[in-house]
């Protein structure tokens, strides 16, 4: 399933939906002619989850290299894309090339950071193994770094040339990440399309069982909310902006960690 996005005149790329990575190479490799090497970013625990199903059908089109980094909210620091720099510039990559995340949330942040600033901006593209990437972390552009306890705090704005999302990522996802992507997906029908709420009430069962044409469903409604807002980003309301903005729970963490600061600030 393909889901064009367009984000303004001169940004545009598709959203794949899949069953699994068979469909990747054909949809990756026609959209880099020049490239000749790609680096994948991921996390530890991803990485030796996907890395044969990713590298061999890369290896036949490109020279393949791999920045691997710790899992978790920690990786997502100033230093770890400034390592992800060195690393691109002693491998030789140059402005043809490519970055490709492969992982969740955090990856979708550091590799899209890193390419906006390698030679002032290389292609990337990024592979989406979490429901919550799937549905929001990977859309718009939007990354960044966390940096003195605020997140998001650094970064930058870039579109990749391409998201894929095979499915059967999701068959090894912790039950806590997946309810957290699908908390995501509510929010989008409560406050964008109270139909798609009542769908996804109806369809619970078939969601949390991870039938993957109700997940394929749920998945394309929810990434067409998330577009007409990209689409009308120069006329958006409030209610708009905080649905293309950060996820509700970035929005909370951001709220208690200013909180805490302010208390420090005052017992100081």
């Amino acid at each position: 399933m393909e889901i064009p996005v367009i984000s303004k005149r001169t940004d545009s790329y598709s959203i794949f939906i899949e069953p699994d990575f068979s469909g990747f190479k054909e949809r990756f490799a026609p959209l880099f002619p020049d490239a000749k090497k790609v680096c994948i970013v991921s996390d530890e625990s991803v990485y030796s989850l996907y890395k044969e199903s990713v590298e061999p059908l890369l290896k036949e089109s490109f020279e393949v290299v791999s920045f691997v980094i710790k899992p978790g909210e920690a990786s997502k620091d100033i230093n770890v894309v400034l390592e992800i720099e060195k690393f691109l510039k002693e491998s030789g990559f140059t402005r043809k090339d490519v970055l490709l995340g492969l992982g969740g949330g955090v990856v979708s942040d550091i590799t899209g950071f890193a390419a906006s600033l390698y030679h002032r901006g290389i292609a990337h593209a990024f592979i989406a193994t979490t429901l919550l990437a799937m549905t929001d972390a990977s859309i718009g552009g939007k990354n960044g770094v966390d940096f003195e306890g605020i997140k998001n705090i650094i970064g930058s704005f870039k579109m990749p040339s391409l998201i894929y999302m095979p499915l059967n990522t999701l068959d090894s996802l912790p039950e806590r990440e997946f309810y957290a992507g699908f908390a995501e997906i509510m929010k989008h029908g409560l406050l964008a399309d109270s139909r798609f709420y009542m769908w996804l009430v109806d369809n619970m069962y078939e969601i949390c069982d991870k039938d993957k044409d109700t997940l394929a469903q749920m998945l394309e409604t929810s990434i067409h909310i998330k577009r007409r807002w990209l689409r009308g980003i120069l006329l958006r309301t409030e209610t708009e902006r905080f649905l293309t903005s950060d996820t509700l729970s970035d929005m909370l963490w951001k709220a208690i960690s200013q909180a805490n600061m302010f208390m420090v600030r005052q017992l100081r």
